[in-house]
């Protein structure tokens, strides 16, 4: 998704298909973090681990992921995500 539209509009329709989905627990775990910073621009990565139910009646479901995150800084020094990838 590229956009703040188009990921509202994702979101939304995923809420629509698993109303009942709700999160029991999200673990970020940055291993060996390395970040590098270049001409206002900065990765990193890690793994993690989470847990959630599709629905109120369904069992719980664990998941493992890996993945990388680009950020870069705005004109008022804040940080923004400009591409997050990953695989569970």
């Amino acid at each position: 998704m590229v956009g703040r539209q188009a990921i509202q509009a994702d979101n939304e329709k995923g809420r629509a298909l698993a109303p009942g989905f709700k999160v029991l627990s999200y673990a970020p775990d940055l291993k060996n973090i390395h970040v590098q910073i270049v001409d206002g621009w900065a990765y990193q990565w890690g793994e993690t681990d989470a847990k959630f139910q599709l629905s109120p009646d369904s069992p719980p479901v664990s998941m493992h992921g890996k993945g990388v995150r680009v950020v870069r800084r705005q004109s008022d020094g804040s940080w923004k995500f400009a591409l997050v990838c990953g695989n569970e």
